[in-house]
């Protein structure tokens, strides 16, 4: 079992409702940083001591309200090792009772997760990157995106699109009615609209030519494809 936790990174740990006492596998202490066999462990000297300063009050606010409800404690946070280096942890515990239904204590497993949790940092950095990259590209060639939700008629465009129709982007998209009454050029909001009704009958490209107003009255010409 020791092999075991070694080898997936994954400890055990008990935690005693009665007296606050908490007793930890070698491998709780190893991903801690620390000796095995630490004596007396408890809640309030694992909280001041090794859990992330900026992570305690959400531990201690998830951990108390898990044992108030006698519920499954579930977290991530991170840990501050003697020798400064910080961790990510995933720790999940159940609750066990007595013949009367008095909690008696939590029983779960500690995850070293750092290594998953860098590759997540990593991987938002890309995607970040690329969606900067991509608003750059729709600048440069004046091509903006939007997505039409068909059960709400709501749209979602990217910041081109509102660039193109004069619109400020922190403002949410307007609804396929409310573009069609108050950003498409009046002679051809029932061109557009019959266009965009039939290629949604038929699950179909629609592409078309238009003309749109800008807020400030200039009017623009727009080609759609989706």
């Amino acid at each position: 079992l020791a092999e075991v936790q070694r080898i997936a990174r994954t400890g055990f740990f008990e935690y005693d409702a009665a007296t606050g006492n908490i007793v930890w596998s070698d491998e709780v202490f190893n991903i801690y940083g620390l000796d095995p066999g630490i004596s007396p462990l408890t809640y309030d000297l694992m909280m001041s001591r090794y859990i992330h300063p900026d992570d305690a009050p959400m531990v201690d606010t998830v951990f108390t309200a898990a044992l108030q409800n006698e519920s499954v404690y579930e977290l991530e946070h991170r840990i501050i090792r003697p020798d400064g280096s910080v961790r990510w942890l995933y720790n999940r515990a159940h609750p066990y009772f007595d013949e009367n239904g008095e909690l008696l204590r939590y029983i779960g497993t500690t995850l070293d997760i750092t290594e998953s949790k860098q590759r997540e940092a990593e991987t938002y950095e890309q995607l970040q990157h690329t969606k900067y990259l991509l608003t750059e590209a729709q600048k440069i060639v004046h091509l903006g995106s939007f997505e039409y939700i068909a059960e709400t008629q709501q749209t979602v465009w990217s910041e081109e699109e509102y660039h193109i129709y004069g619109l400020d982007p922190a403002q949410p998209s307007p609804d396929y009615q409310t573009m069609l009454s108050s950003c498409i050029h009046p002679a051809d909001a029932e061109l557009l609209d019959r266009t965009f009704s039939s290629a949604m009958r038929e699950s179909a490209v629609y592409e078309l030519e238009h003309r749109i107003v800008r807020p400030g009255g200039e009017v623009r010409w727009v080609r759609d494809l989706a």
